[in-house]
């Protein structure tokens, strides 16, 4: 989201969350697409966030070399009842990535938030998304927070990818402003 730098106030408040932290149970992994991997995790109890913030997980037993944590923006609204989070799992995969992409269901990690100012702005507004790859994973929550109709703001999105993850989400709750570009040659 891009807003002018006047409507752009971070707030205290916008860091609250990274004081905070859990460790959340894997419910379900899934391939998306290629090499883009969805995580849903249990939500704590009082656990709760807006939509495009993010979190830092580590693992809990630290057994990861080189970076220990990563930061992923949260995909999902506390209203569907997971925190789901999306990545791109390659073939030169980094050791967290390797510990992510073992995770079985009941396996924990540690979530660090959330927290952040990624937000949908509170007044009449119209809004341009531009998203590549796993880019995606905050608007979508964005989207999802946008279907439910509380907001007045017109969006519309043009998302670059060669695998448009989370495509039947954006189609079903605003898929008339949504543009799906296949390559960035095609976007430029």
């Amino acid at each position: 989201i891009y807003l002018p730098l006047k409507e752009r106030n971070m707030k205290l408040s916008d860091f609250r969350g990274i004081f905070k932290s859990q460790l959340i149970r894997l419910i379900r992994r899934e391939n998306s697409a290629g090499d883009y991997f969805i995580f849903n995790f249990e939500i704590p109890d009082g656990l709760y966030w807006t939509p495009g913030e993010h979190g830092i997980f580590t693992f809990p037993d630290n057994k990861i070399r080189g970076k220990r944590f990563r930061a992923f923006s949260i995909a999902s609204t506390p209203d569907e009842a997971v925190i789901k989070i999306a990545t791109r799992i390659g073939n030169k995969r980094s050791e967290f990535k390797k510990g992510l992409a073992g995770m079985e269901p009941v396996d924990f990690i540690k979530l660090r938030g959330p927290f952040g100012w990624f937000k949908l702005p509170e007044k009449r507004s119209r809004l341009l998304f531009i998203a590549g790859g796993i880019g995606i994973t905050p608007v979508r929550a964005l989207y999802k927070q946008l279907s439910a109709g509380k907001y007045k703001i017109y969006s519309s999105l043009l998302y670059v990818s060669g695998e448009h993850i989370f495509r039947n989400d954006l189609d079903d709750w605003n898929g008339s402003n949504v543009t799906y570009i296949e390559n960035r040659d095609e976007f430029r």
